[in-house]
């Protein structure tokens, strides 16, 4: 595979992105009319308390998953264009699962990298100036 289908794979995950937050706004919408429309003595109805669950599943799934997928594709795309990680992220690299990107990398751009090697690129290391030369990849500063 090429960087091509990781691009693919990121634009069809905003994607996904966006379709679940327009569903979680159309429960909700459903959920505040139907709130509405009830006395406020009287309990929730289960189809309710159903609108509500899926409403969270859906944020959860939006919030975890997606979200998780997402940043790390998009850290695999940017090491393989040679971008610098500082221009990416702030410094907020404790979160980073170096496993899932150096696994991308591999997959998407045929370079074998360990997660250490990817460690390296977040942490401004020289060293993945000198890689990134010897792989014939042009530096995006």
């Amino acid at each position: 595979m090429s960087k091509v289908f990781l691009r693919v794979k990121i634009a069809s995950l905003m994607e996904e992105a966006r379709i679940i937050r327009r569903e979680e706004r159309r429960v909700f919408q459903s959920y505040k009319l139907r709130r509405r429309l009830m006395k406020r003595q009287q309990p929730l109805m289960k189809r309710t308390l159903g609108r509500i669950a899926l409403r969270d599943e859906l944020r959860g799934h939006r919030l975890g998953v997606v979200k998780y997928e997402a940043r790390h594709s998009q850290l695999a795309y940017a090491f393989l264009r040679g971008v610098a990680y500082s221009r990416i992220e702030r410094e907020d690299s404790s979160s980073i699962d170096l496993y899932k990107v150096s696994r991308l990398i591999e997959r998407f751009g045929h370079h074998s990298v360990s997660k250490d090697e990817v460690w390296k690129w977040v942490q401004g290391d020289p060293w993945y100036n000198e890689w990134f030369k010897r792989e014939n990849i042009r530096l995006l500063r």
